[in-house]
């Protein structure tokens, strides 16, 4: 059993190889969370504002799977229907899906998804990848399966699951009736990503941030980002394997608080020792969890020097600026594109400029008051107008 996780925060702009400008901004959270039958994968803060220079808003998806078409697609849909879809599909499900088929894998979606199937032959060469490759064109039929979430997406979310060694509708259709009540999605945020299959009994808790994961058979503190398992649980000797990775991998202690009621009062304290580097660092360790353990206190996580514990960005929602020149300073900037910002040496030829960021969602971290924190601004500078040695930089 393991968890997964993959954090993408992308930013750029770039031209493509054809010469059009493309914009990139994408944000996304993902987990993937492996037991004996299937692998859950989840998806949160899933939000993009990439734009093409001929195309516009660029559609942000989620592969489930793309590959060689082997055979038939089934698709089994809400109303209880089976299709079948051989070369050539182009297929839009609008969150009217169950599961899907190919090459005997299996792909449910629990909360359905606007699913899009393709099966279609494709042509390309190596070297649109990498110009050291062939370019020689090599034509291939392929199965291709993925969740939309719109343009400009803004916080969306996914669950689905991958089922191995399933090669028919009876067989997948018995796995959602019988087994998908095994596994049941208890968050699925920018905070926390858990799984619990409760049929093994066990529990699988991505932490991306200080927080606690709350339900009436456990509770877990974080401090520091973590990836953690709890399973074994014994209500009649009070104790539990707990699994730890450091997904910072940053090789140091690592510290939580774990109550499981039916035999705790109260957090208990959970201590990993981490200190591992190079390609070890960030694995994980087994403890024993004991219901005597130490109660737990709040400490200040182990970081490297200079590098953030977690992080919390936030875009621009107003700004302004203010001109100190005389007959300017009652001037309205309301309407410009950019703002002009100069502290200079000579009263009258300063210029202030005024941003505001929310910051509400770090009411969501645990402890806050306990951080150190620090704050950077980053600035698109459009040009310059003053020598350096007249202005102050703040």
């Amino acid at each position: 059993y393991s968890a997964y996780v993959y954090t993408q925060r992308d930013s750029w702009v770039t031209n493509n190889r054809q010469g059009k400008r493309v914009s990139i901004s994408t944000i996304a959270d993902k987990a993937w969370f492996m037991f004996d039958e299937e692998i859950v994968c989840l998806g949160s803060s899933l939000t993009s504002n990439a734009t093409h220079a001929d195309l516009g808003d660029l559609e942000l998806i989620t592969t489930v799977n793309q590959g060689l078409l082997k055979g038939e697609v089934l698709v089994g849909t809400k109303s209880g229907n089976v299709e079948k879809y051989a070369l050539g599909a182009n297929k839009e499900f609008d969150n009217n899906v169950q599961w899907v088929i190919h090459n005997n894998i299996g792909y449910v979606f629990p909360k359905g998804g606007q699913a899009r199937l393709e099966t279609a032959t494709k042509s390309g060469a190596w070297s649109d990848n990498n110009y050291s490759e062939s370019n020689e064109t090599v034509s291939e039929d392929l199965f291709a399966l993925w969740l939309s979430h719109g343009k400009k997406a803004k916080n969306e979310e996914y669950v689905h699951f991958v089922i191995p060694n399933v090669s028919s509708a009876a067989d997948i259709q018995e796995y959602w009736d019988s087994k998908l009540k095994d596994i049941e999605i208890l968050e699925n945020n920018d905070a926390i990503q858990a799984v619990r299959h409760k049929a093994l009994g066990i529990w699988q808790i991505i932490f991306r941030k200080p927080a606690t994961f709350k339900h009436n058979e456990l509770i877990l503190k974080a401090n520091q980002p973590g990836a953690v398992m709890v399973k074994d649980i014994d209500t009649e000797t009070g104790k539990a394997s707990v699994y730890v990775g450091d997904v910072m991998q940053y090789g140091k202690i690592l510290k939580f608080g774990l109550d499981i009621p039916a035999f705790t009062n109260g957090l208990k304290a959970v201590t990993i020792d981490n200190t591992t580097a190079g390609v070890h660092a960030g694995r994980t360790v087994e403890v024993l969890f004991d219901k005597n353990a130490e109660d737990y206190v709040f400490e200040q996580p182990e970081k490297p020097a200079d590098t953030p514990l977690f992080e919390y960005s936030s875009k621009t929602t107003e700004d302004t600026f203010a001109n100190e020149l005389s007959g300017t300073t009652d001037t309205n900037y309301g309407s410009h594109i950019s703002m002009t910002t100069k502290n200079d040496a000579s009263v009258g030829w300063r210029r202030q400029a005024f941003i505001k960021v929310p910051l509400n969602d770090l009411d969501k971290i645990d402890d806050l008051n306990k951080y150190n924190f620090e704050v950077s601004i980053s600035l698109y500078l459009l040009r310059t107008n003053s020598g350096i040695s007249n202005t102050t930089w703040v």
